[in-house]
């Protein structure tokens, strides 16, 4: 019995000798191409391999030494090369190191913002324009705001203009958010004289077809009675009507009454009545910006195949209280904007006539048909009518109230209820 287990003892351990010899690899490569040399192990050795021939071919090998085991063996030869080896099950998997992002140097970018106000009362004054380094021009928004990145230069001269106010002209450095101060400008003009000539050229308003913007301030140095009537300046720009029209539409390029819309602060008015062209349905006090699209408008603007004038109104001083008062032959016009804490401000303008505009003695409703006697208040008169009932006003008055109330945020956007 013992001779029999002395026997399966030695037969074991000769089999632990011939595992371990074959386990044993020995590589003795001289520039040998590593693709090839991976041939050699699979073949040789029975090695379970995955790699890509065409990455591997692209090096070579020098190496002469003996490794105990396949996994010894693999990571030396891979040991300096970009190459990943990972062992799954008993297959070597062979992969391309990725390459690694190097992280670019982000570029420095100098940036400048700002808001465009009226000098004095820090109003702003919407869709202004920005020229930058004489080569770069900007619109501002609504308020006035605008913003400018650029990563060549720190420093930025600046020029903005306004119509009606004299061109801002300054230097800012990059960071910078200022309030752009602009201050209004009127110009007395020498005598003229206009004399017949050809007409060389034609003047194009604005720099997009079919939109001009309107310089409100000057409407008050315009023939009438002083109310400053917003819709006779408008009447007085080419391509709207001027001649022949009803007062309570406006006709632009040929549109039909009602095809044409007319906005103050983004709610549509509708319709222009008002008495004898010369008190407007918009409060002067209260515009500050008007534009016309005759034509070529976008989608902010629907629901009309005419024109469009949109109108915006101010939003009142930041500073200090300003008051306003202009009375003219028909109405007394005021208006008074009251800052809190610099942050807000309300605006309110009041418009009233302080007689009757008509006589009810002389205004009555009647049509030529047939007599009737009409025992007036003031008189006995004998008139005809088309009807039994004659209709005297007793008061012809005519008054409107302005109320906007406006909140700045640090942000330079605004919020603004208006009635």
């Amino acid at each position: 019995m013992s001779r029999k287990i002395s026997i399966l003892l030695v037969f074991i351990l000769l089999a632990l000798s011939t595992f371990a010899q074959q386990q044993t690899i020995k590589i003795d490569a001289q520039n040998l191409p590593l693709n090839e040399l991976m041939v050699q192990l699979r073949d040789v050795h029975n090695i379970q391999l995955s790699f890509n021939h065409n990455e591997l071919s692209k090096y070579t090998v020098a190496l002469s030494q003996q490794f105990a085991s396949p996994d010894e063996a693999i990571n030396q030869i891979f040991l300096d090369l970009p190459f990943d080896v990972k062992k799954k099950g008993d297959v070597f998997v062979i992969v391309l190191q990725k390459k690694k992002k190097t992280d670019l140097p982000k570029p420095i970018t100098h940036t400048i913002s700002g808001q465009v106000v009226e000098a004095g009362s820090f109003e702003p004054l919407p869709f202004s324009h920005i020229l930058i380094n004489n080569n770069r021009h900007l619109v501002s928004d609504i308020n006035g705001v605008f913003s400018y990145t650029a990563s060549a230069d720190s420093t930025f001269h600046v020029q903005v203009s306004h119509l009606g106010y004299f061109i801002f002209d300054t230097l800012l450095y990059s960071g910078a958010k200022p309030k752009l101060e602009l201050k209004s400008s009127i110009y007395g003009l020498s005598e003229i004289k206009v004399l017949d000539n050809l007409v060389a050229r034609a003047a194009l308003i604005g720099d997009q077809p079919g939109n001009m913007k309107i310089n409100h301030s000057i409407a008050r140095f315009l023939p009438g009675q002083g109310d400053n009537s917003v819709f006779n300046l408008i009447r007085l720009m080419p391509g709207i009507q001027a001649a022949g029209e009803q007062n309570s539409d406006l006709v632009i390029w040929g549109s039909y009454e009602g095809q044409s819309q007319i906005t103050f602060d983004g709610f549509t008015l509708f319709g222009l009545k008002n008495y004898n062209d010369n008190i407007s349905v918009v409060n002067p006090f209260v515009v500050k910006n008007i534009e016309v699209f005759k034509g070529g408008y976008d989608a902010r603007f629907g629901n009309r195949v005419g024109g469009i004038v949109n109108i915006t109104g101010i939003n009142g001083t930041l500073r200090k209280p300003s008051f306003s008062f202009n009375v003219n032959t028909a109405t007394i016009n005021t208006l008074a904007e009251i800052p809190f804490r610099k942050k807000s401000s309300l605006v309110v303008a009041l418009r009233h006539s302080f007689y009757n505009l008509y006589n009810p003695d002389d205004f009555n409703i009647f049509a030529p048909t047939r007599p009737q006697l009409i025992n007036s208040r003031s008189q006995n008169t004998t008139r005809t009518s088309i009807t039994d009932v004659d209709v005297y006003p007793d008061d012809y008055l005519f008054r409107d109230l302005n109320l906007k109330y406006t909140i700045n945020f640090n942000n330079n956007s605004q919020l603004f209820v208006s009635a």
